[in-house]
């Protein structure tokens, strides 16, 4: 569970499907991939070949999802705000 795109595909199409008007998603201190500074050091210490970080946080947005890190969104006058860290 290291941010490999088979597992953020399967997120993004659950949050896809899920009902909800607004989805809100903040990475895990595992889901390297989403943060493609530190991936581009330090990708060797989590998968055989570089992942493309790019495509991961696509799938996200594709999903109609807002990705929060170190950001704040407000949702129905509620401000969240996101770090992964």
């Amino acid at each position: 569970n290291t941010g490999e795109l088979e597992q953020i595909a399967s997120l993004a199409e659950w949050l896809h499907a899920y009902p909800a008007e607004h989805k809100v998603v903040i990475a895990g201190n595992h889901d390297v991939t989403l943060h493609p500074e530190f991936y581009a050091e330090h990708w060797r210490r989590f998968h055989p070949a570089p992942l493309d970080c790019v495509r991961a946080r696509a799938l996200l947005d594709e999903a109609s999802c807002t990705y929060l890190q170190d950001g704040l969104a407000e949702v129905r006058g509620y401000r969240i705000y996101g770090s992964p860290w």
